[in-house]
């Protein structure tokens, strides 16, 4: 992260999406890994359409993990929307529908159902600015131990702090997301899904 911001390869959310993505998706094929990235999917749960987190990560018919990015290296951040869309995934029941209303492509309209893993992983990642750390974990205490919050704190003429708050709230460092990527779901035993991302 920080060799890749002192690039000026991260300028944008959509750059930090990119690159997030990217990173996931490379720590998953290094360990041999079969996920399904979708980047601002819509799900529909049974109370209706769930808030468009920035990344879903998905594994063999189950949604194991829900991403929200926020990008203000100039600015500090507010993350009560960004925890909000998490929450609505925490508590949005078990099947959610993979909504394909933006899809135009060859082929019928294929509908994928997703089952919520039981402990998904709610993760809010942010570049913003310093010098003080917010306590993001504070605000998102009620979300427990799926919550990850990943930081990047800039300053001026600095390569930014990077730090991670993991599972269950311990303090963790760059080197460690890693290593939590390789943890991420395998997941318990789901129904036989004509969709599963084997």
């Amino acid at each position: 992260m920080a060799e890749a911001y002192a690039d000026q390869m991260i300028d944008s959310e959509r750059g930090l999406q990119l690159y997030f993505g990217h990173a996931l998706m490379a720590g998953f094929k290094a360990r041999d890994m079969q996920r399904r990235i979708y980047v601002e999917p819509a799900f529909v749960g049974q109370q209706g359409r769930l808030r468009v987190p920035d990344l879903a990560i998905c594994h063999a018919g189950q949604l194991i993990g829900v991403v929200m990015l926020r990008y203000l290296p100039r600015g500090a951040p507010e993350v009560e929307k960004d925890l909000t869309t998490l929450r609505s995934f925490a508590g949005a029941g078990r099947d959610l529908l993979l909504s394909q209303d933006r899809y135009l492509g060859p082929g019928s309209e294929v509908q994928r159902l997703y089952v919520l893993a039981p402990d998904p992983v709610l993760c809010w990642a942010g570049v913003y600015r310093g010098p003080q750390r917010r306590l993001v974990e504070q605000q998102a205490a009620d979300l427990g131990e799926r919550f990850v919050g990943l930081h990047a704190v800039t300053a001026a003429r600095q390569p930014p702090v990077v730090s991670m708050v993991g599972l269950g709230g311990s303090a963790a460092t760059e080197d460690s997301v890693g290593a939590l990527v390789a943890e991420v779901h395998e997941p318990t035993t789901v129904e036989a899904s004509a969709d599963a991302d084997a």
